[in-house]
């Protein structure tokens, strides 16, 4: 028995003894024209198409890494239960970051130490001496989060199996400074300097700290960044530094310092910020037009990761789809958290300084419906009734206004109850309302409506690229061609879903509309529109 086969028997039985149901052996033979359901959850809001752990507690992406085929996604884990505590390193692989293998626990908690977050590098030439030249290996380096002695520090783990299995560093820790909250390294190779640079947060003094290392074991600090911003926010965290295209300047890229703020974000809560600017190799100097900026205007959104090395000339990142604020009252069983599906980032550089773009990775999708021609909606609620709507889909609509004050989409409709997407025409600002979207009542903080505005001096705010993954309980909004992201979950209570389309205060026009449907775990590629990456399509 292969091991993709065992691993598949494994999750059937699981999937029987919480359901009741009988498995389905897996089809070998596509479907050219069908569309097959998504899986079976094991609780309504268990997403389709979005990564969950099989069971128990997950918080933050680490380690991410694409090597030999592969996307590795590492995440912050308790084994034991479904709150945070006994944190370790999860994992699991896919080969088109939408599909999932789950694997054995690949960091665990040892004693007094748990292993926070970090990252992973492949060592090819094998300058840590963990492997060998002929076996270099994979190298994660993480936070030890030690409760015996009060600090954290960074350590090492290595793989000379893919991945598979890991083995402790000897002579942990590498990086140990005394302090109580130093954390969550992310190592990438500096090619122009030929040495691993090293980001690691203080996170109550609000500092990013650059380190340089020729081999991952002695690490020399160069430079620091911070403090900038809000002196009222509690801790930074999470660092990430990316070399991004700017797609209006043929062959210009710059650096983007991403960090994420423990309270004071965009939504009240905690936050994922970003400044662009350059990095020499030993130090990040911002743009002089610039400060920071948010990521995402929604309230789940936090620990963002890139993966290394990943193909491509744009960086590929996802975050832990959840807020501290409520993570461990969500009504979810027998397991809590979820990921953000993979964007895609780019810069626009505008008037204002360079901005962030983000396109979300679809995977392989069917298209289920494509409007021929503008529709021009009147005043009112117009439902959409022309296919039935799978339990997760992407849309893609383009609008016109013409006349109407506000406008936009109601998701996860049933009767009153919808999370509403909307575009304010008069203060060119995108929201998404949540206060009627279903089961709200675990938290005072989640009824809550969240706004993002579109950036001054563009023209037409309101009639860029919209796309909006809905899940079976969340919903991504990608507005404005990409420069506008509200991310939130949601718990919609009935079972049966609409959506709908509205226009207040005048007429609009509904230039663009498409539906697609994600590919179940056995649609083959060849019988489905590839949609790589939002607005671009190929067989």
């Amino acid at each position: 028995m292969s091991n993709h086969t065992a691993a598949w028997c494994c999750t059937m039985i699981l999937l029987m003894l919480l359901t009741g149901c009988e498995p389905h052996a897996p089809s070998l033979t596509p479907e050219a024209s069908s569309v097959r359901p998504l899986p079976a959850a094991d609780s309504p809001y268990r997403p389709a198409v979005h990564f969950t752990p099989p069971a128990n507690w997950m918080n933050d992406p680490n380690g991410l890494i694409y090597h030999d085929g592969r996307y590795h996604l590492f995440y912050q884990h308790n084994p034991k239960g479904k709150t945070w505590g006994h944190m370790s390193w999860g994992h699991a692989t896919s080969t088109d970051l939408i599909r999932w293998e789950h694997h054995p626990v690949a960091i665990p908690e040892r004693g007094p130490v748990m292993a926070f977050s970090g990252s992973c590098v492949f060592d090819r030439n094998n300058t840590s001496g963990l492997g060998t030249q002929e076996q270099p290996p994979l190298v994660a380096i993480y936070t030890g989060h030690d409760g015996s002695r009060g600090v954290q520090d960074q350590r090492l783990a290595y793989s000379l199996d893919e991945g598979q299995t890991w083995a402790e560093y000897d002579n942990n820790p590498v990086l140990d400074i005394g302090l109580a909250d130093f954390r969550d390294p992310k190592v990438f190779w500096h090619q122009p300097t030929q040495r691993w640079v090293m980001l690691v947060a203080k996170a109550k003094q609000h500092i990013i700290q650059f380190y340089a290392s020729d081999n991952l074991k002695s690490w020399t600090l160069m430079s620091e960044f911070g403090p900038i911003g809000n002196p009222d926010v509690n801790h930074w965290e999470c660092p990430e530094l990316l070399h991004a295209p700017i797609i209006n300047r043929t062959g210009e890229r710059a650096w983007i310092l991403q960090f994420d703020l423990g309270s004071h974000g965009p939504a009240g809560g905690p936050g994922s910020a970003y400044i662009v600017g350059d990095f020499d190799g030993q130090r990040f100097t911002p743009c002089s037009e610039t400060g920071l900026q948010w990521v995402d205007h929604g309230p789940d959104f936090f620990a963002l990761q890139a993966f290394n090395d990943a193909p491509g000339d744009r960086p590929i990142w996802l975050a832990w789809m959840d807020s501290w604020i409520y993570a461990h009252d969500a009504p979810t069983h027998p397991w809590r958290g979820v990921m953000t599906l993979p964007r895609k980032v780019s810069l626009l550089d505008s008037q204002h300084g360079p901005r962030l773009i983000q396109s979300p990775l679809l995977g392989t999708t069917h298209s289920l419906f494509q409007q021929k021609g503008p529709r021009r909606l009147r005043p009112g609620v117009h439902p959409f009734r022309e296919v039935p709507l799978p339990d997760a889909y992407a849309l893609r609509c383009a609008w016109a206004a013409e006349g109407a004050e506000r406008y936009g989409i109601r998701v996860h409709e049933a009767g009153d109850e919808a999370t509403v997407i909307a575009y304010d025409v008069e203060t060119s600002t995108w929201s998404l309302d949540r206060r009627n979207s279903g089961l709200t009542s675990f938290s005072p903080a989640f009824a809550r409506l969240f706004r993002a505005p579109v950036r001054d001096g563009k023209p037409n705010p309101g009639e860029g690229q919209v796309w909006v993954v809905v899940d079976r309980g969340s919903v991504e909004l990608f507005a404005s061609d990409g420069e506008i992201t509200i991310t939130a979950r949601v718990y919609p209570t009935a079972e049966r879903r609409g959506l709908s389309f509205f226009a207040e205060g005048g007429k609009v026009s509904l230039n663009t509309l498409e539906l697609h449907a994600f590919a179940s775990p056995t649609d083959h590629p060849s019988s489905s529109t590839t949609i790589s990456e939002s607005g671009r399509q190929g067989g």
